[in-house]
């Protein structure tokens, strides 16, 4: 019976009839999840998939309950101009529903087992989506495999269990999808899957059933991250989100694990490749010089000199442009190693006929050297100019200022630059955005004796402990 009712379920909820819409809009069919389901999206612009399930799978037309292939075999599901093609059988569908013949054996995709079923869906550019439609608990013991080591103490467990359900249950509660609600990568959550699940994750989980956290009777978001490096940050700065929940606090509980402390090098060319790959072109670098800090210690505001201009940017930006496995956190100082020589022809004077740049202007300056644009892009204040440009404040609203015939810093020595830095060594501290609750330290505290709703009361300033059906 539960099987049967599940099965209606998704027929009835997420398969609304498409015959005759556009594929976008096949796609913003599919509702919300049940309230004991969730919609993890796993795969995105796929060509093809392989399916699988020990049990048998079975493969059902969007609003059909027919079978549309069968069998205990894999099947090579692929896109095509007008549907799918299932082991090289055209099949005009623009949505596939895969479970296991008894619906509670897993489904391989991609060798990959998940629970539940599995959503294709065939987007605007004949490629495929994949959706997981999973048990919410089930879900959250697939996380917890991918968010901290089983080894781990319980009550450390407790605290990311009860953390990423709060998550969860907040962006299907206020900030719902199109057609799935969380990522399986860490632009949500990692979810792993069967393979990620383990008895004492899978107990965390049970143990914890239902429970969330609440700042005065509201859902909050839990953002969570691997290392503090000893203190946590302001969910304003780094997300927008001046929530009191998410102050700072300071967090000796992750002295001495793996990442609390680490060093990177970068010379020129691995700079100016990552900074390539986004467009922005910047000619041989200066000075890398970290120019406003927050309450946190982490780095604000950036400032590059290099022979072109000047570029200022925030400091969780050029940490995703360099990557964020290589530049752990925005928690670092800059020094330099070794010095190459570089010939840097000298610019003309700026002159400034403007006002101020705001937040998103396009501004013009005139120059002898041809048009230069100040522009917010990306979130970040690029300043291709030979002027130099102050940034007084970087919070809303943004402003700034241009020194009159001033010198790029570049120029000094005739015109001639003799020598830059070769490498940019960058010391930094702890793993991850900083916002929230440290994993490293929950570890930590646990082992110290504390509790998991000690331990996340620590580092979610107010909040309760709340159980919810």
């Amino acid at each position: 019976m539960r099987i049967l009712i599940i099965l209606l379920t998704i027929f009835a909820v997420l398969f609304v009839p498409v015959c005759h819409c556009e594929r976008s809009e096949a796609i913003s069919a599919f509702a919300k999840g049940g309230p004991d389901y969730i919609r993890v999206g796993l795969l995105f612009n796929q060509s093809k998939v392989s399916l699988y399930s020990p049990a048998g799978l079975v493969l059902q037309e969007k609003d059909s309950p027919k079978a549309i292939a069968k069998g205990s075999f894999s099947y090579i599901v692929q896109a095509d101009t007008s549907g799918f093609k299932i082991d090289k059988k055209k099949i005009s569908v623009l949505s596939i529903v895969a479970k296991s013949s008894d619906f509670s054996t897993p489904v391989y995709l991609n060798n990959k087992p998940y629970r539940g079923v599995l959503i294709l869906l065939l987007d605007g550019k004949n490629r495929i989506t994949v959706i997981n439609y999973v048990d919410f608990e089930q879900y959250l013991a697939g996380v917890m495999g991918g968010e901290v080591p089983a080894s781990w103490p319980m009550e450390a467990l407790k605290a990311q269990a009860v953390a990423a359900r709060t998550y969860a249950v907040y962006k299907i509660t206020y900030q719902p999808a199109r057609y799935f609600d969380v990522y399986s990568t860490d632009q949500d959550q990692v979810y792993g899957g069967v393979l990620a699940e383990h008895p004492s994750l899978n107990q965390a989980v049970s143990e914890t059933k239902g429970e969330v956290i609440t700042y005065k009777g509201r859902l909050i978001k839990a953002f969570f991250h691997s290392t503090c490096g000893g203190q946590t940050e302001e969910g304003g700065e780094v997300f927008g989100m001046p929530e009191p929940y998410l102050s700072g606090v300071n967090d000796p509980y992750c002295m001495g694990t793996p990442l609390r402390d680490w060093l990177e090098a970068f010379t020129q060319d691995d700079i100016k490749t990552a900074f390539k790959r986004l467009n922005i072109d910047i000619g041989a670098i200066i000075s890398i010089t970290p120019v406003m800090r927050d309450k946190s210690g982490r780095v604000r505001v950036l400032k590059i000199a290099h022979s072109r201009g000047v570029l200022y940017l925030p400091g969780y930006e050029f940490r995703r442009i360099m990557g964020y496995r290589n530049l752990r956190s925005s928690y670092f100082t800059v020094s330099t190693r070794g010095y190459i020589g570089v010939n840097i022809k000298k610019p003309d004077d700026v002159k400034d006929n403007t006002s101020p740049p705001k937040p998103g202007d396009v501004v013009t300056l005139n120059s002898p050297i041809g048009e230069v644009t100040v522009m917010r892009n990306l979130r970040l204040l690029i300043i291709k100019s030979a002027s130099e440009i102050s940034i007084i404040n970087f919070e809303e609203p943004y402003s700034a200022k241009t020194q009159k015939k001033r010198r790029e810093v570049s120029s000094r020595g005739g015109g001639m630059i003799k020598k830059v830095p070769y490498m940019f060594v960058i010391k930094g501290h702890g793993w991850g955005h900083g916002v929230g609750m440290c994993q490293w330290g929950a570890r930590g505290m646990a082992l110290k004796g504390f509790d998991y709703k000690h331990i996340l009361k620590y580092y979610y300033n107010g909040v309760e402990i709340t159980r919810i059906n």
